[in-house]
């Protein structure tokens, strides 16, 4: 038995080694991506190593360590240096770090810091900062380079480097040209953020906001004179985080402890190994993303033996019925073909695992060199020799296919050449017989809701859970890797449009299958309220006094719909089969929002004409205000995001006064401390709660888009009656 296998894959040898090497270049993927996922882990979670704290203004603990660790977000307050001075000096401690964020440079982030960082900083369990040019700063307007910034910008050391007010994702809009520093230092690449990153000191930081008085630049004239200003003479009042080492792991604890219940101001304390084990949990989906790549991989390496083995059974049917009349039993030839499934699934997979090592001690420098990560060459793991045991049993398996139909084969079959369909095609193409149902996926809950509607809760195609859960504020929001995957596995994707959708896969894929649904509606035009600066509009940038169009539409029932119809006609285009069922909830839905509608005509008709001024965070209740007879007072103008300045603030006041507004509304997404200042200090009571950019969570009374008319008219009602 054994000769006639050898023979019989001699006999056979070109397709013998195209499946041995198929099926080794799928273990070879699988292992490569398996030692890639560990690299990306390990490095990623050796970003920082040997803290124990990281110390910042309370508030999130992924949002402080995203901040000062990965440069990504931005802190809402900051600390103040006597405590940073006072950590210092604390018994427990053995070094602190002090980091102060807030400008940039084309992109890149600025972090002012002071010597502790190039002396005590480490990655990768040990690794310390290094340069590969020139120094770290030490003059006040010295300035040091992470590697990839050097390498993207092409600086050199002693060129001049203007650093620009707030982070902005290229040229700034108000740039400290008064006071440019100079490079001083190149760093050495990390493979972690600080290649991504720009260090000056704590004192050059405060040297060039120091002639800027309440957030505003100095007028022209009044600046200070960079050369007038000296190191020692800067003094350094807030920063932005610290990084913390304690003398003893014991003590870190109790030093966490008592940091977050320090009475003198609001900070908190959090250990950088747990925050990044729930950051990893966030992006881990990437992880999986990989696995599926590989095991898809190695699935059709193994159809593709399956495919190699049912169909030589073809060419080999003399084989067989040779072999059976000279007494081969139909056992013995069944065993031969499983025999040989598993030989050739254990040559690639040895083959698979030789060529994953060559690849790893080729390409370990040049990975670690181009990107900062180290791909480790260690034995196989038990989970990497349970996949290869996964491997050897799906060939087992995959040669009882032309085993059993080798088996059912008789005699005289062997003798007449005929032709078959391999049901393996069947299994490979199951859309044959399956009709497929298209995905949908919008961009927020009150589209997908909308989409429901139209379609009689989803009959005939796959409804995806909305990007931007309820309840989460969409200005702000970023794809995560698992909402990019949705999105990209969307068949048709529906988006509000005008800029309201913030990252740029928004409009990705063929125009025919994107819903746009601010395009042909007659949009009301916004203004931007900033003090000489630019103010940002849901994706745009629009300077004082220029308009833009509004895109916050699903607060109007007559235009919500508008967009159901033009989303019944989208969607029923592409399934017309399904266009009268669907034609009947439609109707059903444009009917009973009348019905809604009506009702809150009648509350609103309840207040007083004169106390119909609603006053809310920003302008998102245009629609809504001029469809049922309100005046709108925006606080913050166009922008949710936007730093409310004196000035605006004031202006709200005054509006708030002239108008004869009785109550003041927060928005569901947003901070109440603005909101409540301007109330008091206009005399008037905060009204109640809004939702301005979404629904609610499934099953409260805002989470349906009728509902959250319904809420909203509610809230302004009782606010301004009261």
């Amino acid at each position: 038995m054994n000769t006639i296998l050898w023979k019989s894959l001699w006999n056979r040898r070109l397709t013998s080694s195209l499946t041995i090497l198929s099926i080794a270049l799928s273990v070879l993927l699988l292992l490569g991506i398996e030692r890639v996922r560990q690299g990306a882990r390990e490095s990623f979670s050796n970003t920082i190593s040997q803290t124990d704290l990281i110390v910042g203004a309370k508030g999130g603990t992924t949002q402080l360590l995203l901040y000062t660790v990965f440069r990504l977000g931005s802190a809402t307050a900051n600390m103040s240096f006597d405590f940073y001075q006072k950590l210092r000096q604390h018994p427990a401690v053995q070094w602190v770090i002090p980091y102060s964020l807030g400008d940039s440079h084309r992109g890149f982030r600025v972090v002012g810091t002071n010597e502790d960082f190039y002396t005590h900083y480490r990655f990768r369990q040990d690794r310390s900062i290094s340069f590969a040019q020139g120094h770290a700063p030490s003059a006040l307007f010295d300035l040091a380079l992470g590697s990839e910034v050097a390498e993207s910008l092409h600086y050199t050391l002693g060129q001049k480097v203007v650093v620009t007010h707030g982070v902005t994702d290229g040229p700034g809009i108000i740039n400290h040209d008064d006071k440019p520093f100079v490079v001083s230092g190149i760093l050495a690449k990390t493979g972690t953020p600080i290649d991504r990153s720009i260090y000056i000191t704590l004192e050059g930081l405060e040297a060039i906001h120091i002639d800027w008085k309440d957030g505003a630049p100095p007028r022209k004239g009044e600046e200070r004179d960079a050369q007038t200003l000296r190191k020692e003479d800067i003094k350094v009042d807030q920063i932005t985080s610290v990084l913390v080492r304690t003398k003893n792991r014991i003590e870190t604890l109790g030093l966490q402890r008592e940091i977050n219940t320090y009475s003198g101001e609001p900070l908190m304390a959090i250990i950088p190994g747990v925050a990044l084990s729930e950051l990893w949990s966030v992006v881990s989906y990437a992880e999986d993303g990989l696995r599926i790549v590989s095991w898809s991989v190695l699935v059709v390496g193994l159809l593709a033996m399956l495919i190699a083995l049912y169909t030589s059974l073809q060419e080999r049917r003399r084989e067989m019925a040779i072999l059976r009349s000279v007494g081969a039993g139909l056992a013995k030839i069944a065993r031969l073909l499983v025999i040989e499934a598993l030989v050739l699934t254990s040559l690639g997979a040895v083959l698979g695992v030789l060529l994953t090592y060559a690849v790893l001690a080729g390409t370990q420098s040049m990975i670690e060199s181009a990107f900062g990560m180290l791909i480790p060459i260690r034995p196989l793991s038990g989970l990497e020799y349970g996949f290869l045991a996964i491997i050897l049993l799906a060939g087992f398996l995959i040669g009882l296919v032309p085993a059993i139909k080798a088996y059912q084969n008789s005699l005289a079959d062997g003798l007449a050449i005929r032709f078959v369909i391999p049901i393996v095609m069947l299994v490979l193409c199951p859309s044959i017989s399956h009709a497929k149902t298209l995905k949908v996926a919008a961009s927020v809950a009150w589209l997908s809701e909308l989409a429901g509607e139209v379609t009689c809760g989803g009959s005939g195609v796959e409804l995806l859970p909305p990007l931007v859960a309820p309840g989460t504020d969409p200005h702000s929001y970023q794809l995560t890797p698992r909402s990019r995957m949705l999105w990209s596995t969307a068949d048709l994707r529906l988006v509000i449009g005008e800029g309201f959708e913030g990252w740029s896969e928004k409009n990705a894929g063929q125009a025919n299958k994107l819903f746009t649904a601010t395009k042909a509606i007659n949009l009301r035009t916004i203004e931007a309220h900033t003090e000489g600066d630019a103010a940002k509009n849901e994706g745009h940038v629009q300077a004082k006094g220029l308009t833009t169009r509004d895109p916050h539409i699903w607060h109007s029932p007559k235009i919500t719909r508008e967009v159901a119809r033009n989303l019944f006609i989208f969607l029923a285009q592409k399934m017309p089969s399904k266009r009268s069922e669907w034609d009947t909830c439609m109707r059903n839905f444009v009917q009973r929002s009348k019905t809604v509608e009506s009702s809150i005509f009648a509350k609103i008709s309840t207040i007083p004409s004169s106390r119909r001024v609603l006053a809310t965070n920003h302008d998102a209740f245009g629609y809504f205000a001029d469809h049922f007879g309100l005046k709108v007072i925006a606080i913050m103008g166009v922008s949710p995001e936007a730093a409310i300045t004196p000035g605006r603030m004031k202006q709200a006041i005054d509006e708030i006064k002239k108008e004869g507004a009785k109550a003041v509304f927060v928005e569901s997404s947003m901070p109440r401390d603005t909101v409540q200042k301007i109330a008091a200090e206009a005399g008037v009571k905060v009204g109640g709660e809004l939702f301005a950019d979404g629904l609610s969570a499934k099953g409260t009374p805002a989470g349906t888009i009728t509902g959250l008319w319904e809420t909203n008219a509610d809230t302004i009602v009782a606010g301004l009656k009261q």
